[in-house]
């Protein structure tokens, strides 16, 4: 039955969409084809060509050595990914390129929320005090990619977060304790 309940509410989060309106829609899909990025080739929904990612619009969380690398697309409000927060903070050699993707339809301070990590003078520091203590921070204006990596993500075909992305460009949704991330990774370095 519970098995039943997580693919109920899996397709409801997959089904909403992300823009409020459809000048935001027609605003960020002008930004998306103006972006250095617009030659973005989807694999599929399950597999993206990492190399096409704009780190620029990602902060790093280093954990261990950090010699192997994933790419997350996280929500600060959602809890699933709290929870993936934490078994990341368990392994012993990650580093985490963070994508900021507020849901605003599922988490209507998420949007603020991202812009208040993005503009903290240290951006890992300030996600790991929201995510794992669920302290508040204070609140920032400055310039951001947060608008940039939801279209972005959009364009990708992400609904939901968290979203996974594996160095092999595998996508995964949803949170995976260590052990799971530690057999997709393999070897440490």
């Amino acid at each position: 039955m519970g098995r039943n309940i997580r693919l109920v509410l899996f397709s409801v989060l997959c089904s909403m969409p992300l823009l409020t309106s459809s000048a935001d829609s027609a605003e960020q899909s002008l930004a998306l084809a103006q972006r250095p990025s617009q030659q973005l080739q989807v694999k599929s929904v399950d597999r993206v060509d990492v190399a096409q990612l704009p780190l620029d619009d990602a902060f790093v969380e280093v954990f261990g050595n950090g010699s192997r690398h994933l790419y997350i697309f996280s929500d600060p409000d959602c809890p699933y990914c709290r929870r993936l927060e934490l078994e990341f903070a368990r392994m012993k050699d990650l580093t985490v390129h963070v994508f900021l993707f507020p849901i605003v339809d599922l988490h209507p301070e998420a949007k603020e929320d991202s812009i208040d990590v993005w503009c903290s003078r240290d951006r890992a520091k300030a996600w790991a005090d929201l995510m794992t203590r669920q302290a508040s921070l204070p609140a920032r204006m400055c310039d951001n990619p947060i608008r940039r990596n939801v279209i972005f993500g959009e364009a990708l075909g992400f609904k939901g977060t968290p979203m996974i992305i594996f160095p092999n460009g595998k996508v995964v949704f949803g949170s995976m304790s260590a052990e799971q991330l530690e057999r997709i990774l393999g070897p440490r370095s």
